[in-house]
Formats: C-alpha cells, sequence, structure tokens
C-alpha cells in the first residue's frame, strides 16, 4: 500500500515538475511597468530666437569715414548721447561758405533798402535780395542738418547690443555703426508649423529650454500670432514674452519652446511604447498575457494618458509586442527605461 502511494505521490511530482519545467522553458520574457500617477502635457514644440522686442539700427545718412567712438557693446546709453562721428570736413567748409554769401547778402540787402528809400532801385531788386537772404538762411540750416547727421546719437535709453565699425573705416550712407535695443524687454519669436497653429492663442503658457542652460525650464506667455505665414517654410511666428529681469538668456540665442495647449494632473499614465494600434495595450495576469482597449487622453512622445480601461494596480507590457497571443504563458521583470 505504501508503495503505490509513493508511486502516486512521485506521479503527481513529476507533472508539476512538468508544469514547472514547460512554464520556465517556454514562456517568454516581457518586461512590464505599472501604470502611474503624473501630469500630462499637450504641447506644440517650436524652435524660437530670443531677440529684443525694439531693435533700433543707428546709421548715418551720408557716406564718411568715421573719426570717433564713444561707445561699445554691452554699453547702456542715454537718450541724446553721442555714440560716434563721422568725418564732417567737407560740411563743415560748406557751411562756412554760405555763412560768408549770407553776410555779403545781407550787407547787400541794406544798401539796397536805403537806394529804395530814395526811389533810386525798384521793389523787385530789393524783393530779389531778400529772397537771396531768405534762401541762403535755408541753405545753411539745411548744411548744418546734414553735418549733424554724421554725429550719431542714441535715440532713446537703451543698450548697445552691437556694433559695426572701426575708426578710418568708410561708412555708407544707411549702413548701421550701431544696434540698440530699448523701450521694451526681451521676447522670443517662433515658428509653429501650420498644422499646429489653429491650437496656438494668445496668452497660453509657454515652457522655454536652451543648450546653454540644459537644467533650467523657464516659462514665458504668448503674445501675439502674425495673421499671415510663410508659405515657403509653412510656418506661422509667434512672439513670445518672458521676465528677462534675472533671466540669462541672451539675444541670438537658440530655444526650445513648448507651448501648452492642455494639462491635466494626477493623470494616469503608461509608457507610450505600450499603446499599439486602436488603442491596445497587453497586461499580465497571473503570468498569461491579456490585450485589452483602453481609453485615451493626453498623449505626447513619452506618455499616453489613460482615462478608461486601466487601473493602477496592472501590469503592462512596455514595449508592446504583436508577436505576443492572448493567453501565452510569459515571465515578467522591470522595465528598466525610467518613466518621465
Amino acid at each position: 500500500m505504501n508503495k503505490k502511494i509513493a508511486i502516486f505521490l512521485i506521479f503527481l511530482a513529476s507533472i508539476g515538475l512538468g508544469f514547472a519545467v514547460s512554464f520556465f522553458v517556454l514562456a517568454k520574457d516581457v518586461a512590464v511597468a505599472t501604470p502611474h500617477q503624473g501630469q500630462a502635457i499637450e504641447a506644440v514644440y517650436a524652435t524660437g530666437t530670443v531677440e529684443p522686442t525694439i531693435m533700433v539700427p543707428i546709421a548715418p545718412r551720408t557716406s564718411a569715414h568715421l573719426i570717433e567712438l564713444r561707445a561699445i557693446e554691452g554699453q547702456t546709453v542715454q537718450r541724446g548721447e553721442v555714440l560716434a562721428r563721422l568725418e564732417d570736413t567737407e560740411q563743415q567748409a560748406a557751411i562756412a561758405d554760405l555763412n560768408a554769401r549770407l553776410v555779403f547778402s545781407k550787407s547787400d540787402l541794406f544798401r539796397k533798402e536805403q537806394l529804395f528809400k530814395t526811389r533810386s532801385i525798384s521793389r523787385d531788386i530789393l524783393e530779389q535780395a531778400k529772397s537771396d537772404v531768405d534762401s541762403l538762411t535755408a541753405q545753411i540750416e539745411k548744411a548744418k542738418a546734414q553735418a549733424s547727421y554724421l554725429t550719431l546719437i542714441a535715440p532713446a535709453d537703451g543698450l548697445i547690443i552691437r556694433r559695426d565699425g572701426e575708426v578710418g573705416e568708410l561708412i555708407a550712407a544707411a549702413q548701421p555703426v550701431f544696434y540698440m535695443s530699448c523701450c521694451a524687454p526681451m521676447r522670443i519669436t517662433a515658428e509653429v508649423d501650420e498644422e499646429d497653429i489653429p491650437q496656438v492663442s494668445v496668452g497660453q503658457e509657454v515652457l522655454i529650454q536652451s543648450d546653454a542652460f540644459p537644467d533650467k525650464v523657464y516659462h514665458g506667455k504668448i503674445s501675439a500670432i502674425t495673421p499671415k505665414g510663410d508659405s515657403v517654410a509653412r510656418s506661422y511666428r509667434v512672439r513670445i514674452t518672458f521676465d528677462d529681469s534675472n533671466n540669462p538668456l541672451m539675444i541670438g540665442m537658440t530655444v526650445e519652446t513648448n507651448i501648452i495647449i492642455q494639462k491635466v494632473d494626477n493623470a494616469l499614465l503608461i509608457p507610450a511604447t505600450a499603446l499599439a494600434n486602436k488603442n491596445k495595450v497587453q497586461l499580465v495576469r497571473d503570468g498569461v498575457l491579456q490585450t485589452v482597449t483602453v481609453t485615451t487622453g493626453i498623449q505626447n512622445v513619452d506618455n499616453v494618458q489613460i482615462t478608461n480601461g486601466l487601473a493602477s494596480s496592472d501590469t503592462v507590457v512596455v514595449p508592446f509586442d504583436k508577436n505576443l497571443k492572448d493567453g501565452q504563458k510569459v515571465r515578467v521583470k522591470p522595465y528598466t527605461e525610467s518613466v518621465k
């Protein structure tokens, strides 16, 4: 009797061993993760450039050699402050010539006024003399104005952000010697793809990052959207304001912007790679694979918000493996990639 019981127990053990061997040999290893609570953010990505809101080029109106520089890049200047002077020898000589002619014309006018009183000349001759004085006076004012254009003056309080030109260099008419930022804080101009622009509106929050400061995230807001897009680049220009009082971002820096379209706190999230077409997700329950359909919310490159179909205690296969079949036995291992 004892012998029969022993044989039966050995038989049961062999069956259990067979099941165990088949499980560990035939079951496939899968990486799994559990859904986690976090903030789901839907955002539109765009590359932008930091720039002054108002940038004023300062240039002479006529060509001349640069003879003096009084301002450097990074210098704060006041309205009316002289920044540079260009050679005005020719203009000053013209002014001196006109002044000499004016002295003679005034003397001639006085003489003709006396002659007119004695009726020695006609009124037309007197009026011509007056006209000569007025014309020379106007020419002198014009010459002085032209000479003044060769002294570059700050049009407002601001910051010199760029200087182009050295003493002795011939500066062409309308060629800027200085670029000045004034009157308003810095801003970011970003180019948003035409497919995304319908989701963007004034007042939306913007997250800003720069390769120069990779560990920092700055905050801004949409201040304006240009109504006319670029048909070649297929994008629209978006202006972003931000607090630049204690901000290290510098004019000309390239930044990455994420325009917040929608934000949900305490959302149930899974890795984006766990989701397949038609919102299918693979679960592991009691060592067996099961595919379920879920309802999704906000999706981005890293995570997907699940609004229905999963519980926080579920075990989700990451990434979704189309070669696995429902009912297949699997062995689980932790999903090693960090969930953002």
